[in-house]
C-alpha cells in the first residue's frame, strides 16, 4: 500500500529512508502506511521513538495513516497528516520530500532484539469520556460481570484467513465461563451470533456501531472499555495492544512472523498478550481452546 506517487514533484519519487543517521537538518520526511489496519497499530508503537529522533536532528516530519486510523494517531501523536485537510497539509509539497519512511520500516530502526521492546501498558490514546460510556452502557446490561471482547475470524484469503479463523461452536469451552462476552468482529456476524444463542443459550453482545465504524476510533474505544481480549489474529490483536488491554491470542503454528516468539508472549505487547499456539500435530483447535480456557479462569 505504497502511496509515493503523489508524494513527489514533477513525478519524482523520494527516496526511502535507509538508517536515522542519513537525516539531516532542515530535511522533510514523510512516514507513510502500508499493509492492513492492524500492522499500522503494531508498527505505530515506534512512531514516538521515530519523531523524537528526526526532531532532534532538526527534520519535519508528516505522517499519511489509513483514513480510519487518523483520529486514534491524531490524539496520540503532535505531528501533521497528509491528506486531512489541515493548512499543514495543504502546503505539505510547497517544499521537496527529502524522504520516505514506510510506516513498517521503523522496526528495522527501533526493534532488532526482542529486549527492544518496552514493556509498556499501552501507545495509543482513546476519549476517556467516550471509553467510559461505552463501558457504562454495556455495565447496564451485563450486570457488572467482566467485560470480555471476542473475534474468531480475521483476514482474507490473500492473508492466509483459513489459518485465522476458529469456528463459534469451538469456543464453547470459554464462552460457558461466568463473563459478559462481547463481539469484536469488523463484519456483520448477526446470524451466526443469533444461531449460536438459539442452539446454546449464550449471548454474544454486538456493537456493530463500533465494530463495523468508518472512524476506527470507535473500536478501540470499544476494546479500551473491557477487561480482556480474546482473539485470532486480526488487527483488534494490536488494538488492544495499542490501549494496554489484556488480551488471549489463538493461532495457527503458521502464524505471521509479527506474532511469534519463543515462548508464549508476543514481544511487541510483553505485558498485556499471550498466545495459545496450535502445534502442526494438532488437527482442531481443542486443545488450543482448552489451555486459552484454563488461563481465562485463572485470571478472572
Amino acid at each position: 500500500m505504497l502511496r509515493a506517487p503523489r508524494y513527489g514533484q514533477g513525478g519524482s519519487r523520494p527516496p526511502r529512508l535507509k538508517a536515522i543517521d542519513d537525516l539531516r537538518p532542515g530535511q522533510r520526511v514523510i512516514c507513510h502506511g502500508e499493509q492492513g489496519l492492524g500492522d499500522e497499530i503494531l508498527f505505530a508503537g515506534m512512531l514516538a521513538e521515530f519523531l523524537a529522533a528526526a526532531r532532534s536532528r532538526g527534520v519535519e516530519v508528516m505522517l499519511d495513516c489509513h483514513r480510519r486510523l487518523r483520529t486514534v494517531f491524531r490524539e496520540s501523536f503532535d505531528v501533521p497528516f497528509v491528506g486531512d485537510g489541515s493548512a499543514a497539509s495543504r502546503t505539505a509539497f510547497d517544499r521537496p520530500i527529502d524522504w520516505l519512511v514506510p510506516i513498517g520500516d521503523l522496526g528495522g530502526f527501533f526493534r532488532n532484539a526482542e529486549g527492544d521492546c518496552p514493556d509498556r501498558g499501552g501507545y495509543l490514546a482513546t476519549d476517556p469520556c467516550r471509553v467510559a460510556a461505552v463501558r457504562d452502557s454495556l455495565a447496564s446490561i451485563t450486570g457488572g460481570r467482566r467485560l470480555v471482547g471476542l473475534a474468531w475470524t480475521g483476514g482474507s484469503p490473500r492473508t492466509h484467513d483459513r489459518y485465522r479463523r476458529i469456528p463459534l461452536d469451538d469456543w464453547l469451552p470459554v464462552l460457558r465461563q461466568d463473563a459478559c462476552f462481547v463481539s469484536l468482529e469488523y463484519r456483520d456476524a448477526t446470524a451466526e451470533i443469533t444461531d449460536f444463542r438459539q442452539r446454546h443459550g449464550i449471548q454474544l453482545l454486538a456493537r456493530p456501531d463500533l465494530t463495523q465504524a468508518d472512524d476506527y476510533a470507535r473500536t478501540f474505544e470499544l476494546v479500551a472499555a473491557l477487561d480482556l481480549v480474546i482473539t485470532v489474529p486480526t488487527s483488534v490483536l494490536h488494538v488492544a495492544g495499542g490501549v494496554g488491554v489484556p488480551c488471549l491470542v489463538a493461532m495457527h503454528h503458521r502464524a505471521a512472523w509479527r506474532e511469534c516468539s519463543p515462548d508464549g508472549r508476543i514481544p511487541w505487547y510483553p505485558r498485556t498478550h499471550e498466545r495459545f499456539v496450535r502445534k502442526p500435530e494438532e488437527t482442531g483447535w481443542g486443545e488450543v481452546i482448552e489451555r486459552l480456557s484454563e488461563r481465562f479462569l485463572a485470571n478472572s
